[in-house]
Protein backbone atom coordinates (compact mmCIF):
# COMPACT_ATOMS: atom_id res chain seq x y z
CA UNK A 1 0.00 0.00 0.00
CA UNK A 2 1.09 3.45 -1.16
CA UNK A 3 2.38 5.31 2.26
CA UNK A 4 1.11 8.70 0.86
CA UNK A 5 -2.31 7.35 -0.01
CA UNK A 6 -5.21 9.28 1.75
CA UNK A 7 -9.08 9.32 1.64
CA UNK A 8 -10.96 12.48 1.66
CA UNK A 9 -14.68 12.14 3.03
CA UNK A 10 -17.11 15.17 2.24
CA UNK A 11 -20.41 15.12 3.33
CA UNK A 12 -23.03 17.26 1.60
CA UNK A 13 -26.75 17.62 1.86
CA UNK A 14 -28.91 15.94 -0.69
CA UNK A 15 -28.78 17.54 -4.04
CA UNK A 16 -26.27 20.37 -2.88
CA UNK A 17 -22.71 21.44 -3.70
CA UNK A 18 -21.50 22.80 -0.36
CA UNK A 19 -19.57 20.63 1.50
CA UNK A 20 -20.80 20.26 5.31
CA UNK A 21 -18.15 18.40 6.65
CA UNK A 22 -14.50 17.55 5.33
CA UNK A 23 -12.20 14.87 6.78
CA UNK A 24 -9.27 13.21 5.59
CA UNK A 25 -7.71 9.60 6.63
CA UNK A 26 -4.16 8.62 5.98
CA UNK A 27 -4.46 5.09 3.83
CA UNK A 28 -2.35 2.18 5.88
CA UNK A 29 -4.30 -0.44 4.46
CA UNK A 30 -7.00 -1.29 2.05
CA UNK A 31 -9.50 -0.78 4.88
CA UNK A 32 -10.48 2.80 6.49
CA UNK A 33 -12.74 3.85 9.01
CA UNK A 34 -13.51 7.46 10.35
CA UNK A 35 -14.66 6.94 13.67
CA UNK A 36 -13.82 10.51 14.63
CA UNK A 37 -16.63 12.06 11.68
CA UNK A 38 -18.82 14.34 13.68
CA UNK A 39 -22.63 14.55 12.66
CA UNK A 40 -24.27 16.04 15.48
CA UNK A 41 -24.46 19.10 13.78
CA UNK A 42 -26.18 17.90 11.04
CA UNK A 43 -30.33 18.36 10.93
CA UNK A 44 -32.72 15.37 10.11
CA UNK A 45 -32.75 15.03 6.54
CA UNK A 46 -31.13 13.39 3.16
CA UNK A 47 -27.57 13.25 2.92
CA UNK A 48 -24.74 12.07 0.42
CA UNK A 49 -21.32 11.40 1.68
CA UNK A 50 -18.81 11.60 -1.17
CA UNK A 51 -15.25 10.04 -0.73
CA UNK A 52 -12.01 10.02 -3.12
CA UNK A 53 -8.75 7.85 -2.71
CA UNK A 54 -5.26 9.29 -4.22
CA UNK A 55 -2.10 8.03 -3.65
CA UNK A 56 1.46 9.06 -4.70
CA UNK A 57 0.98 8.14 -8.23
CA UNK A 58 -1.66 10.50 -8.93
CA UNK A 59 -4.14 7.61 -9.12
CA UNK A 60 -7.60 8.45 -8.19
CA UNK A 61 -10.70 7.00 -7.29
CA UNK A 62 -14.24 7.80 -5.70
CA UNK A 63 -17.36 6.75 -4.31
CA UNK A 64 -20.72 7.98 -3.15
CA UNK A 65 -23.05 6.73 -0.43
CA UNK A 66 -26.99 8.29 0.23
CA UNK A 67 -28.00 8.01 3.57
CA UNK A 68 -30.95 9.80 5.71
CA UNK A 69 -30.48 11.53 9.38
CA UNK A 70 -33.88 10.78 11.30
CA UNK A 71 -34.16 11.54 14.82
CA UNK A 72 -38.05 12.81 14.74
CA UNK A 73 -40.04 9.47 16.22
CA UNK A 74 -43.65 8.57 14.68
CA UNK A 75 -46.88 10.62 15.69
CA UNK A 76 -50.12 9.64 16.07
CA UNK A 77 -51.88 12.07 14.80
CA UNK A 78 -55.40 10.45 15.08
CA UNK A 79 -57.14 6.77 16.52
CA UNK A 80 -60.76 6.29 16.57
CA UNK A 81 -62.50 2.80 17.25
CA UNK A 82 -65.55 2.60 14.67
CA UNK A 83 -65.46 5.70 13.39
CA UNK A 84 -66.58 7.80 16.45
CA UNK A 85 -64.60 5.51 19.06
CA UNK A 86 -68.78 5.11 20.30
CA UNK A 87 -69.96 1.91 19.96
CA UNK A 88 -73.78 1.58 20.50
CA UNK A 89 -75.82 -1.23 20.27
CA UNK A 90 -77.17 -1.16 16.31
CA UNK A 91 -72.78 -1.41 15.71
CA UNK A 92 -73.29 -4.54 17.98
CA UNK A 93 -75.93 -5.98 15.93
CA UNK A 94 -74.69 -5.32 12.51
CA UNK A 95 -73.18 -8.19 10.53
CA UNK A 96 -69.82 -5.80 10.39
CA UNK A 97 -66.94 -5.86 12.20
CA UNK A 98 -65.89 -2.44 13.95
CA UNK A 99 -62.34 -1.93 13.55
CA UNK A 100 -59.78 0.63 15.37
CA UNK A 101 -58.00 2.43 12.92
CA UNK A 102 -55.67 6.19 12.82
CA UNK A 103 -53.49 8.13 11.24
CA UNK A 104 -49.50 8.78 11.63
CA UNK A 105 -46.91 10.33 10.48
CA UNK A 106 -43.08 9.58 10.36
CA UNK A 107 -43.22 5.96 9.86
CA UNK A 108 -42.52 4.06 6.76
CA UNK A 109 -45.18 1.96 5.15
CA UNK A 110 -44.86 -1.55 6.35
CA UNK A 111 -44.04 -1.23 10.39
CA UNK A 112 -46.12 -2.33 12.77
CA UNK A 113 -48.39 -0.86 15.21
CA UNK A 114 -48.58 -2.64 18.63
CA UNK A 115 -51.88 -2.76 19.41
CA UNK A 116 -52.78 -3.66 23.54
CA UNK A 117 -56.27 -4.35 23.59
CA UNK A 118 -57.86 -4.56 27.17
CA UNK A 119 -59.87 -7.17 28.53
CA UNK A 120 -63.32 -7.31 29.70
CA UNK A 121 -65.25 -9.49 31.91
CA UNK A 122 -63.28 -13.18 31.69
CA UNK A 123 -62.18 -12.65 28.55
CA UNK A 124 -58.24 -11.20 28.76
CA UNK A 125 -56.72 -8.52 26.74
CA UNK A 126 -53.98 -9.08 23.54
CA UNK A 127 -51.80 -7.21 22.12
CA UNK A 128 -51.81 -7.61 18.06
CA UNK A 129 -50.60 -5.90 15.71
CA UNK A 130 -51.48 -3.80 13.00
CA UNK A 131 -49.41 -2.44 9.54
CA UNK A 132 -48.67 1.26 8.85
CA UNK A 133 -49.95 1.51 4.91
CA UNK A 134 -49.88 4.95 3.92
CA UNK A 135 -49.93 6.82 6.95
CA UNK A 136 -52.82 4.68 7.84
CA UNK A 137 -53.04 1.53 10.46
CA UNK A 138 -56.31 -0.47 10.92
CA UNK A 139 -56.92 -3.26 13.11
CA UNK A 140 -60.16 -5.74 13.34
CA UNK A 141 -61.10 -6.36 16.88
CA UNK A 142 -61.39 -9.96 17.33
CA UNK A 143 -64.81 -11.48 17.72
CA UNK A 144 -64.46 -12.61 21.16
CA UNK A 145 -63.64 -9.39 23.05
CA UNK A 146 -66.11 -7.47 21.02
CA UNK A 147 -68.58 -9.54 22.06
CA UNK A 148 -66.90 -9.12 25.83
CA UNK A 149 -67.30 -5.15 25.49
CA UNK A 150 -71.10 -5.60 24.20
CA UNK A 151 -71.80 -7.27 27.37
CA UNK A 152 -69.90 -4.38 29.76
CA UNK A 153 -71.00 -0.66 29.24
CA UNK A 154 -67.98 1.54 30.04
CA UNK A 155 -64.80 2.88 28.42
CA UNK A 156 -62.12 1.57 27.69
CA UNK A 157 -58.15 2.28 26.83
CA UNK A 158 -56.05 0.78 24.39
CA UNK A 159 -51.94 1.37 24.15
CA UNK A 160 -50.36 1.87 21.15
CA UNK A 161 -46.63 1.64 20.04
CA UNK A 162 -45.26 2.27 17.08
CA UNK A 163 -41.31 2.17 15.97
CA UNK A 164 -40.27 3.99 12.41
CA UNK A 165 -36.93 2.16 10.70
CA UNK A 166 -34.63 4.99 11.87
CA UNK A 167 -35.06 3.33 15.90
CA UNK A 168 -37.15 6.13 16.99
CA UNK A 169 -40.33 4.77 19.07
CA UNK A 170 -43.12 6.60 20.09
CA UNK A 171 -46.19 5.84 22.50
CA UNK A 172 -50.11 6.50 22.62
CA UNK A 173 -52.95 6.09 24.20
CA UNK A 174 -57.09 6.29 22.91
CA UNK A 175 -60.15 5.38 24.87
CA UNK A 176 -63.46 4.06 23.30
CA UNK A 177 -66.39 3.78 24.95
CA UNK A 178 -69.10 1.16 24.82
CA UNK A 179 -72.56 1.80 25.35
CA UNK A 180 -75.69 -0.52 24.27
CA UNK A 181 -78.18 0.92 26.21
CA UNK A 182 -80.83 2.68 23.95
CA UNK A 183 -82.67 5.65 25.28
CA UNK A 184 -85.96 5.68 27.22
CA UNK A 185 -88.96 7.49 25.91
CA UNK A 186 -91.32 8.31 28.48
CA UNK A 187 -94.58 9.55 26.99
CA UNK A 188 -96.39 11.87 29.54
CA UNK A 189 -100.30 12.35 28.87
CA UNK A 190 -101.57 15.77 29.03
CA UNK A 191 -103.91 16.77 31.70
CA UNK A 192 -107.86 16.38 30.46
CA UNK A 193 -110.11 19.45 30.66
CA UNK A 194 -112.90 19.32 32.56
Amino acid sequence: MDSSASVSIEVLAKGGSTALINHSVALSSSNWSAPSLDFSGLADGQYIVRTRVSDGAGNRASASQAFAINTAPPVFTSTAFAGDSILNGSEFSSSLSPSLSGLVSNAEDGQPVSVTLPGAGSVAGRTLSATVDGGIWSLVIPSDLLAAYGAENGTYTVNLSLTNQAGNTATSTTEFTVDTVAPVVVVVNSPTEA
